[in-house]
């Protein structure tokens, strides 16, 4: 496995541009230890790979080991040092960095494909050194540069669909701290989210739950101004209270959050400011639940003083300086909601298209507001106003505060377990980890695309790369994004702004009948005269996705909650409802020339307004089947639809008949 390994290396460096280019000779050897001969003129390239000295030992005999990938690109650059060498010094020493980035921007690309679906093989960057070594030309010595670039890995000794997960030194600990009992077997964790949604292949426990989270939302329905004050709506106004049973619409077990927390002297209120968000998160580890809280709320805003006037006919532009009247804002919050006045985000010119809009650099200090003098006459009447306790700021704390509250357990039933809070205004999203008999994933046969907003955030620092999670190495480059609560990131979905946003790639790939699938909401054309798509895929005369809320598809078969008809669905302005829709094709073997999400042809004109949640392309037709498999999988990654409704079924697929 570790020649295989040392082959693949050399075969997909071989095949860079940088190595093609400048007749680079690969080599392999079977020793780390730089205790080497090379026959080779310079540069050349070695390659090594390292067994591991401590393998992981699991139940059933497998075997994990963990690998170190040495990589040395040597050259002989000391008669460029000091010489007038035209950047050959500089660009040959770039050499070996572009060897290394193109392995680990490729590190999922189909060269090793088979070792990851096979092996688990994930390959990790280490670091680098740089050194001499002496070589031998005809009998003389001669130092040569190393520039040595170290990988590591994990590979499975055996070819498993379904890698073990208990070591086995981990299994004796159990053993021993359960004072005999048997764990439960082959158990493995899955992650499952949205506001309603199931967790397939679940068993009966109250310690099946590894973490859950409750997140904190506040939304605002219009732009608030003094004279037509909008309520910030948040979760908790009302109830939190946490459902859960053994099916979608048989509640078992209620678990009044809001309750424990205002007995923790909490208002009992989950809020959020553009990504930043209140939680409340159990740990099983600890066996805690805990009150993170991150937002808060001020009745009033104390002015100290105006300042930096500017006027534009009856508008005037002022610096409100002063600070919150309770609790203490980040340095860094530049964003906030209130009741009157709402946020722009615009300190330019466009400012006097803003009246009552706010803007700062940090609420801390202040901020900035446009308001109409013959509102406001007099900055008394503005600061009146400002200070009242009817004037309501929400806005990220400095400190995170945590408290311990007092909840039960979340059980978990045989086949499925369905978690949700009560029916709300605003409803929040949960997020669990669970343990599972098996996992229910996506179908991965065919899949040269696949593309979430889970798990990102617009802080992450590869926050312009959508990583294609296929394996493939489509991966897709946002453009335009402002990463913020309305172009970027949100909780668990990419907001596309319908302006200019999208994330696109223009790739070649070889394709044949094809299938895709979008989990989306919130669908908007913001321009009536635009043809604004959610996201396709093209190439060579041909459209495969979703435009105006409407499938597109040459062979005219649509997709909706995994239902394929040839009925087509329009699920433009449609509000929140999440649906899991597509469309399918019978055009015969083409080149795919675009990948695009949020537009069409990697072009801003084509925008359109949407939550993206997840995004599956396939180089095949699917099933019926395996399309309302991949539906189900949906609904426990995002959520259940609200207008379609899962079957009762296993995790497997088959149909469960429930007992009245």
């Amino acid at each position: 496995m570790i020649g295989s390994l040392t082959k693949c290396i050399a075969e997909f460096l071989r095949s860079t541009e940088v190595v093609k280019n400048n007749n680079i000779p690969v080599y392999t050897a079977n020793t780390v230890e730089g205790r080497f001969t090379v026959n080779t003129s310079l540069p050349a390239i070695l390659i090594t790979v390292a067994p591991s000295e401590n393998p992981t030992v699991f139940i059933s005999g497998n075997i994990l080991d963990s690998i170190n990938i040495h990589i040395r690109y040597m050259d002989d650059l000391l008669n460029y040092t000091m010489s007038e060498d035209d950047g050959i010094y500089e660009d040959r020493r770039d050499w070996a960095y572009q060897l290394r980035d193109e392995l680990w921007n490729n590190k999922q690309s189909t060269y090793f494909k088979q070792f990851m679906n096979v092996n688990g093989l994930n390959i990790m960057y280490k670091g680098m050194s740089t050194y001499t070594q002496v070589g031998v030309l005809e009998n003389l010595s001669k130092d040569i540069d190393v520039f040595s670039f170290i990988f590591s890995c994990n590979l499975f000794s055996n070819q498993l669909s379904s890698f073990p997960t208990v070591p086995l030194q981990e299994f004796f600990i159990t053993l021993q701290g359960a004072h005999g009992e048997r764990p439960d077997p082959g158990l493995v964790t899955v992650t499952a989210s949205g506001e309603k949604f199931p967790v397939w292949n679940t068993i009966q426990g109250s310690d099946k739950i590894k973490s859950l989270s409750i997140h904190g939302k506040s939304c605002q329905n219009g732009e608030a101004t003094p004279l037509s004050p909008i309520e910030i709506q948040s979760v908790g106004d009302n109830t939190i209270t946490l459902l859960t049973g053994d099916s979608e619409n048989n509640v078992s077990l209620e678990i009044d959050i809001r309750k424990s927390l205002t007995d923790a002297l909490s208002d009992g209120i989950l809020r959020s400011v553009y990504g930043k968000m209140d939680e409340v998160a159990y740990d099983r580890a600890s066996a805690k639940w805990t009150l993170h809280k991150r937002i808060g709320i001020s009745r009033g805003f104390t002015v100290n003083s105006f300042s930096a006037q500017e006027t534009n006919g009856d508008l005037r532009s002022v610096r409100v300086n002063g600070s919150v009247k309770q609790g203490s804002v980040s340095p860094s919050a530049t964003v906030f909601y209130s009741n009157k006045f709402y946020y722009t985000g615009d300190s330019t010119s466009n400012k006097w298209n803003n009246v009552y809009g706010v803007y700062t650099n940090s609420l801390r200090y202040g901020f900035y507001l446009v308001y109409d003098v013959n509102d406001y006459p007099t900055e008394s009447d503005l600061k009146a106003m400002i200070e009242d306790e009817s004037t309501i700021f929400i806005y990220v704390l400095e400190n995170e505060s945590q408290t311990e509250i007092n909840l039960e357990n979340v059980p978990t039933y045989d086949n499925q377990t369905w978690i949700s809070t009560v029916k709300d205004d605003v409803n929040p999203r949960i997020v669990t980890e669970c343990e599972v008999t098996e996992i229910f994933d996506y179908i991965k046969d065919g899949l040269i695309g696949y593309y979430t907003g889970r798990g990102r955030s617009n802080t992450d620092e590869n926050k312009n790369i959508l990583p294609d999670l296929s394996g493939n190495g489509n991966d897709l480059e946002n453009k335009n994004f402002a990463y913020t609560v309305d172009s970027g990131y949100g909780d668990g979905y990419i907001q596309y702004d319908g302006i200019d946003d999208f994330s696109g790639l223009k790739t070649s790939i070889p394709a044949t009948k094809r299938t895709v699938l979008f989990t989306v909401s919130d669908i908007h054309r913001l321009n009536e005269n635009s043809n604004a798509w959610c996201g396709l895929i093209d190439g060579q005369n041909y459209f495969l996705g979703i435009s105006n809320g409407t499938g597109f598809s040459q062979s005219g078969r649509y997709i909706i909650n995994g239902v394929v008809s040839n009925d087509n669905f329009n699920i433009l302005d449609k509000g929140d409802n999440i649906y899991v829709a597509g469309t399918t094709d019978g055009i015969g073997s083409k080149q795919i020339d675009n990948i695009t999400i949020g537009s069409t042809l990697n072009r801003s004109l084509y925008a359109c307004k949407c939550k993206i949640y997840d995004v599956l392309l396939y180089d095949r037709i699917l099933t019926e089947e395996e399309i309302l498999h991949n539906y189900k999988v949906s609904c426990q990654y995002n959520g259940e639809d609200i207008d379609g409704k899962s079957e009762e079924t296993t995790g497997g697929g088959e149909n469960k008949t429930n007992e009245p």
